[in-house]
């Protein structure tokens, strides 16, 4: 797969490359009112804001001939919760 780089640069690789060269906390502003960002050797750390989560109940209905398994994920590099397989 290609990709042209310079068509991601302003909308992704730009606003992600400020997170590696943090001074303070201040530096350290995500864009989005639920994480919480901390300035921790240069780099910039996120986590959930713990004030700002909400309760989310999910049903998994699966048939009797079928495997299941689920996760969530936060980002591509962030998975908070799986589980599985369910099923015969």
């Amino acid at each position: 797969m290609f990709a042209r780089v310079s068509a991601q640069y302003e909308n992704w690789i730009k606003p992600m490359m400020k997170d590696f060269k943090c001074i303070s906390d201040d530096d350290c502003i995500r864009g989005s009112f639920c994480y919480i960002g901390q300035c921790v050797s240069g780099v910039c750390a996120y986590r959930a804001d713990p004030k700002k989560l909400i309760r989310v109940d999910i049903e998994f209905i699966n048939d009797q001939y079928q495997k299941t398994s689920w996760m969530i994920n936060l980002s591509l590099e962030l998975q908070v919760a799986k589980g599985g397989p369910y099923g015969p």
